[in-house]
């Protein structure tokens, strides 16, 4: 079906996409070839505003071990009410942590937007420990996110690129 097609970019903001959707898609992505690198290429994922969650970054995190993927470009920033609270499903310290052991072999992935979820300090330190292993990640940005006023050791970088925040709230 994708042997010879070109997909640059999928969105999917803000739908509802849960855990179970993600892992459809991502399979069904995978199974095209499309992660998998074939003759398709998928270099831009938006799944931002959805309640992917640990379970959904686990399924995504499956799919990025595969180092022949055309991805370089991956936006799950979270899913917050007005009042910056989670309204369901947001990626905490076991979905960072997976995608943090899938990236480290990773060479194609250059933007990871991790952007107002419920990672903590544990899983932001597994995304600093992989920036260790994975010299091309450019972007992490992890602003939002209930890391805490300690932050996050990434020594030894040739250049920052842990790009985070705390809220207000924090001080």
């Amino acid at each position: 079906m994708f042997a010879d097609s070109y997909v640059d970019y999928l969105a999917f903001k803000a739908n509802r996409i849960g855990p179970v959707g993600v892992s459809a898609i991502t399979e069904a992505i995978s199974q095209n070839g499309i992660f998998l690198g074939t003759q398709t290429a998928m270099r831009v994922v938006d799944l931002s505003g959805n309640p992917v969650g640990d379970d959904g970054a686990v399924a995504i995190a499956k799919a990025l071990q595969y180092d022949r993927s055309g991805l370089t470009d991956l936006y799950l920033s979270g899913t917050a009410d007005g009042d910056g609270a989670h309204t369901h499903h947001p990626i905490g310290d076991r979905g960072a942590m997976a995608l943090a052991v899938a990236l480290q072999s990773n060479t194609n992935l250059r933007t990871l937007n991790l952007m107002d979820q419920k990672i903590s300090r544990q899983g932001a330190q597994a995304l600093g420990d992989m920036l260790k292993k994975n010299s091309h990640l450019e972007i992490l940005s992890l602003s939002d996110n209930p890391i805490g006023l300690d932050g996050v050791s990434v020594g030894g970088h040739p250049r920052n690129r842990l790009h985070a925040s705390l809220p207000a709230s924090s001080f």
